[in-house]
C-alpha cells in the first residue's frame, strides 16, 4: 500500500512520493509549481514559508514603516517649503525634496508590506511548523 498525505495548502490526499514538505507540511507538486509560477509573476504568499508570529513581526515592522513615512514625509514637505520661502535654492532643498519623496517610498513600502502580511495571516490561519 502507498503511503499518502494530505497537502497542507489544498488539503487533497495523494501519494506521499507526489510531495515535498515544506515548513508548514507536506505540499503537492502541483501546489509547488504554481507556487513557483506566482513567484516568478511576482504573486508570491509569504504565508508559504512563515509562521504566524512571523507575519505578525512582519505586519508589526510595517506599521512602524508607515508612521516612520508619514513623519519623514511631512518633515521633508515642511522643510522644502520653508527652505524656499527663506530664499535657500540649490542642494538644501534637493536635499528637503528627496527626504519627502523618500519619506512617501517608506510610506507606501509600509503600506505593501503590512497588507501581504495580513493576507498571508488570513489565508492561512492555521499555519504551522513541523515539529521534529
Amino acid at each position: 500500500m502507498t503511503p499518502t498525505n494530505s497537502c497542507v495548502f489544498c488539503q487533497a490526499v495523494v501519494p506521499a512520493s507526489s510531495m515535498e514538505m515544506t515548513g508548514h507540511g507536506w505540499r503537492r507538486n502541483s501546489c509547488t509549481q504554481q507556487s513557483e509560477l506566482a513567484a516568478l509573476q511576482n504573486k508570491g504568499n509569504m504565508a508559504e514559508h512563515l509562521t504566524q508570529d512571523e507575519l505578525a513581526n512582519i505586519a508589526s515592522s510595517a506599521q512602524k514603516e508607515v508612521v516612520s513615512g508619514a513623519l519623514l514625509t511631512f518633515a521633508g514637505a515642511a522643510a522644502t517649503i520653508a527652505s524656499l520661502a527663506i530664499g535657500f535654492r540649490g542642494k538644501i532643498v534637493i536635499a528637503c525634496a528627496a527626504a519627502f519623496l523618500g519619506g512617501i517610498c517608506l510610506l507606501f513600502r509600509g503600506v505593501s508590506d503590512k497588507r501581504e502580511a495580513q493576507s498571508a495571516q488570513s489565508q492561512f490561519p492555521s499555519a504551522r511548523t513541523m515539529q521534529s
